[in-house]
């Protein structure tokens, strides 16, 4: 739970207020909103075409995706080049299509606030015959930020809970914001691990329409209502200092076809710091027409702790409105509204201009957040692409408690071969203190980035940190391959100098999944290396711990569903230097999956 929110848990929104007041009061926000986007919810797509190697403009790219309710088209620039952004995370089937030639289908996966790449070549044809191919590729050079990225399947399998592997991050340092479905804290609390698909921690290079602190944000995107109907369902029991259990079930479908959809979970049992907690979530999804989405989303939650001497009761809704008007450009309006008095508008619009002389996605915006203060941001930032060059460059004005500062912020990358395999990164931004008497934070970074493969990357950056006081300096390896979709090995590891300390966090995991007839057994082994402060040896060298944690996966297809039962072990084995007494957790859980 956020702890400002149990700081101030005693102050209680007034309960005259009612819910009807409150919807209406965000559909006058939403409609009087200019264009916009929540922060690092979407992604987008890029890519290049060519027709017997030149450039090829004019081509018509469609993308579609269970994801996306309605398909989404552009056409390419006088450089074969295409941007498609303002896109929900999934798997997506790109078609390019041109009169005469061969029409070509190609698949790529879209990850939350990263950029895909899928480049196509076509062929004159008389027919006008089609192509299809479902191999995925990877790419190294569109994303600028540094991100390191977890889906739902990898939630499942890594052994640290759908809400802790922000710890396999490979930056100890970094001061990520938790932002759920764009929401900051005080908007929103994240109480069930099940409502959580994907995860991405920005650990560095964070654009100019990010809320970041430290050059950090970590992005949290919740489940939504699709055309298929879903029922998950799942326990766990986790064993550290004593018995505890928390029941999820999550359900989703459609109510009209491609047009209204819903989604719906809750929650019910004992939390982190054996807190009781009960809650739901509600969400509706409508397409209207082509252009126009709207998601809204209301959280009901309550919670009571230190043996029923803290209570707590929180109540979410948001609206967020999507919209496209053309090719070239896309906005997003998001308005929230929490307990104590937490209300939030964050905008941006965004606009494509494709040019000879390299294509520009220019975008603005704004964010106002209120509660136990007053933040204001407004924004601007151009990503400017040519040849084997993306730049993204922006300024940001942050105002919060009367303290304003200008934030500029920049992130480049190289194309080293010019086909998105392998790319220089470099960076430079500066980040807000909230403090007057402290400087902001000034970070720049230099990096490597390699694509293995189709479904392998490795990224290896040198961050220096300055605040005002001797600069950290950082080492960051982050590098992931899997191979037939059954086998996966994950390195993170990073190696940081702070006068007069030196540090190593590091993670080794190990993953597979073995067929058994219809049935599937998955394992994986994570091997940790924790460099932290032991206040036991009474100074403030770091002490060093090597947690190993297992996770058991049992999967078995029954006539309506399947199920999944699993074991997680958290600190099966804890030793080093000087061993932190870190608590061992065992987790059971089980879901039964339509």
């Amino acid at each position: 739970m956020n702890p400002f929110l149990v700081a101030h848990s005693e102050r209680r929104v007034s309960a005259k207020r009612t819910l009807t007041l409150r919807v209406g009061r965000l559909l006058l926000m939403l409609l009087l909103a200019p264009a916009a986007l929540a922060d690092i919810t979407t992604s987008a797509i890029t890519g290049h075409v060519t027709i017997q190697g030149a450039p090829a403009a004019g081509v018509t790219v469609t993308v579609e995706s269970p994801a996306l309710q309605a398909p989404r088209t552009t056409v390419t620039g006088p450089r074969g080049t295409y941007w498609l952004g303002a896109l929900p995370p999934g798997v997506y089937d790109v078609t390019f299509a041109l009169a005469g030639h061969t029409t070509m289908t190609r698949r790529t996966v879209a990850e939350l606030a990263r950029v895909a790449r899928s480049d196509a070549t076509l062929e004159p044809s008389e027919d006008e015959e089609s192509v299809t191919t479902t191999a995925t590729t990877a790419n190294a050079t569109e994303t600028t930020a540094l991100t390191t990225h977890f889906d739902d399947e990898a939630l499942d399998r890594l052994p640290l809970g759908r809400l802790g592997n922000t710890g396999l991050v490979p930056d100890p340092n970094s001061a990520a914001i938790p932002l759920v479905d764009g929401l900051p804290p005080f908007v929103t609390e994240l109480a069930a691990g099940d409502l959580v698909e994907q995860v991405t921690a920005i650990r560095g290079a964070a654009p100019a329409e990010s809320l970041s602190f430290a050059g950090s944000a970590l992005g949290i995107r919740t489940r939504q209502g699709r055309d298929e109907f879903f029922f998950s369902l799942r326990d766990t029991i986790l064993n550290d200092s004593g018995p505890r259990q928390l029941l999820e079930a999550t359900s989703g479908g459609r109510i009209v076809r491609d047009r209204l959809w819903f989604f719906g979970a809750g929650w019910d049992g004992q939390s982190a710091f054996r807190s009781d907690i009960r809650g739901l979530n509600v969400k509706l999804h409508a397409q209207l027409g082509a252009a126009h989405h709207l998601d809204g989303s209301f959280t009901e939650s309550r919670r009571i702790a230190d043996h029923r001497l803290f209570r707590s009761e929180t109540r979410n809704l948001w609206l967020q409105h999507t919209a496209v008007a053309g090719p070239h450009f896309t906005w997003e309006t998001q308005v929230a509204r929490a307990s104590l008095d937490a209300e939030l508008l964050t905008s941006r619009a965004s606009y494509v201009a494709p040019t000879r002389h390299g294509d520009h996605v220019l975008t603005a915006g704004f964010t106002r957040w209120t509660n136990l203060s007053d933040l204001r941001a407004f924004f601007v930032s151009d990503r400017w692409s040519y040849s084997r060059w993306t730049v993204n460059a922006g300024v940001r004005h942050e105002e919060n408690a009367g303290h304003g500062e200008l934030l500029p912020r920049l992130s480049v990358t190289y194309d080293l071969r010019d086909n998105g395999r392998h790319a220089l990164a470099a960076s430079y931004g500066e980040y807000p203190s909230y403090d007057p008497g402290v400087p902001s934070l000034r970070m720049a970074t230099l990096g490597y980035g390699m694509a293995i493969g189709t479904s392998g990357a490795v990224r290896i950056d040198v961050l220096r940190r300055n605040a005002g006081h001797d600069p950290i300096h950082s080492v960051q390896l982050d590098t992931r391959y899997r191979l037939f979709d059954r086998f996966e090995a994950g390195v993170t590891y990073s190696y940081e100098q702070d006068q007069p300390f030196r540090s190593h966090h590091g993670n080794l995991w190990l993953s597979m999944e073995l067929p058994l007839g219809d049935q599937e057994i998955g394992v994986t082994l994570l091997q940790r290396r924790l460099d932290l402060y032991n206040p036991s040896t009474g100074t403030n060298s770091p002490a060093s711990s090597y947690p190993t944690d297992l996770a058991l996966r049992y999967t078995i297809p029954l006539p309506h569903f399947r199920l999944t039962l699993a074991t997680d072990i958290t600190n099966a084995l804890n030793y080093g230097t000087a061993p932190l007494n870190l608590p061992r957790e065992l987790r059971f859980w089980l879901r039964a999956r339509l």
